[in-house]
């Protein structure tokens, strides 16, 4: 299969509260149910929704950067490209 794509996150944006964000949307191709979102290198809760949507929820403790790096991993396409997600500090 082929490596995953990221093309948009929704909100791209988050606050310094709550502890955690729940329901942020990835929307991009080539996912699958083995699907996991990382944000900064650490898997995040994620629920897939489709080839290509899913959801999943940050946790404040791994948002450490104003722009943290947010990407896709599935276990049959390997590691999508890197966008940001914007956290206020």
């Amino acid at each position: 299969m082929a490596a995953p794509t990221v093309t948009t996150i929704l909100p791209s944006r988050v606050t310094a509260q709550p502890e955690v964000f729940a329901g942020i949307a990835v929307t991009g191709t080539n996912f699958d149910n083995t699907a996991v979102v990382y944000v900064n290198g650490v898997a995040q809760p994620t629920t897939y929704n489709s080839a290509t949507s899913l959801t999943f929820s940050a946790f404040v403790r791994n948002l450490i950067n104003p722009i943290n790096a947010v990407y896709v991993n599935t276990t049959s396409g390997g590691n999508s490209n890197v966008v940001g997600l914007e956290h206020e500090l």
